[in-house]
C-alpha cells in the first residue's frame, strides 16, 4: 500500500514512518532489512530474527512479506514461521489466506505450523483450528500430514473442552471422518485413525457414549 511504499505503516488512517513508530532499534533495523535489502539471504535472516525476538511490532511487516507472492519462497516460509514464534492472533487471517491460496507447499506448511503455535497460545482461536482441519483437502501430501500432526499436538496439549466452538469442530470431524477410515489407502488410513483416536480420547464422556466409533 501507499504507506508501506514510503517505509511507513498506516496508523489511524495516516502514514507513520518506521522510525517514528517507537520501535526498539533491533526491530527497526530488521524490518528495514526485511523490506528493502536487495539480498534475499539478508531478508530471510531479518525475518528469522524478528521471530526469534518475538517482536509484536514486526507482525505487520512479516504479514507483508508472507503475502508478497513476488518474494522468495524461503523468505515467505520464514515469515510464516516467525509469525508462529510471535504467536499473535493478529496474524491468523493472513496465515489462513496463505494456507488456502499460496502456490507453494512449503509456505502452506509454514502457515500450518504457525497457526498451530498460535492456537496453542490462544485456544480461543477457532478460526486457526478450523484452518488446520481443512488441510484434509490440501493437494499436497506434506501439507495434509503436517495438518494432522499439528492437530494431534494441539489436542494433546490443551483442554479442547474449554472452547465450545473448537470442541464442536473436532466432534464434527470425528463424526464425519471416522466412518470413512476404511476408504483411505495406506498410510493415510493409519494417520487418520491415529488422529480420530486422539480426538476420541479427549471427548466428554457423554459424547463418547453417543458416538458410533470403534477404536
Amino acid at each position: 500500500d501507499d504507506c508501506w511504499n514510503q517505509d511507513a505503516l498506516c496508523v489511524e488512517n495516516r502514514c507513520v514512518r518506521f522510525e517514528d513508530m517507537g520501535w526498539p532499534e533491533i526491530v527497526l533495523n530488521n524490518i528495514r532489512q526485511l523490506k528493502g535489502n536487495p539480498f534475499k539471504d539478508v531478508r530471510r535472516e531479518a525475518a528469522y530474527r524478528l521471530g526469534e525476538i518475538k517482536s509484536q511490532e514486526a507482525v505487520p511487516a512479516l504479514i507483508k512479506a508472507l503475502e508478497n507472492t513476488l518474494e522468495d519462497i524461503n523468505i515467505r516460509m520464514v515469515a510464516a514461521s516467525a509469525l508462529g514464534e510471535i504467536k499473535s492472533p493478529e496474524a491468523v487471517p493472513a496465515l489462513i489466506r496463505a494456507l488456502e491460496n499460496d502456490q507453494s507447499p512449503d509456505v502452506r506448511s509454514g502457515a500450518v505450523f504457525a497457526l498451530r503455535d498460535i492456537a496453542l497460545r490462544d485456544i480461543g482461536s477457532p478460526e486457526a483450528v478450523s484452518a488446520l482441519i481443512n488441510t484434509y483437502e490440501d493437494s499436497d501430501e506434506d501439507v495434509r500430514l503436517n495438518g494432522i500432526y499439528s492437530l494431534e499436538v494441539l489436542i494433546n496439549r490443551v483442554d479442547i473442552t474449554s472452547n465450545n466452538l473448537i470442541y464442536t469442530q473436532l466432534l464434527s470431524l470425528i463424526r464425519e471422518k471416522a466412518p470413512l477410515l476404511d476408504t483411505y489407502p495406506p498410510p493415510w488410513k493409519g494417520y487418520f485413525s491415529r488422529l480420530m483416536l486422539i480426538i476420541y480420547n479427549n471427548l466428554k464422556s457423554s459424547d463418547k457414549a453417543n458416538l458410533d466409533y470403534t477404536q
